[in-house]
């Protein structure tokens, strides 16, 4: 038993409107990354172009400007036990 496709143009839009539908979504992930490898004047001089040079030390920056260094590679203390 053999199962068939339905085909048609109706087939075809449904296609061609969820490959829209994900490039809207992958659309601001692309220019976080991108954006997150420029510097400030390279952001608004080209958006969505590649960054000339790509500046991995803005996430070291990132990194150490918001302390997470210390925070993340200290141990966590154990939970409070509850009152008895």
């Amino acid at each position: 038993m053999s199962v068939r496709r339905k085909t048609g143009p109706g087939m075809l839009v449904s296609h061609v409107l969820v490959w829209l539908y994900a490039a809207l979504l992958a659309l601001p992930l692309y220019y976080l990354l991108v954006s997150s490898l420029k510097d400030n004047t390279e952001i608004f001089s080209s958006a969505f172009g590649l960054p000339s040079k790509w500046l991995w030390q803005n996430y070291r920056d990132a990194w150490e400007f918001v302390s997470l260094g210390p925070r993340c590679s200290t141990p966590r203390s154990s939970p409070a036990r509850p009152r008895s």
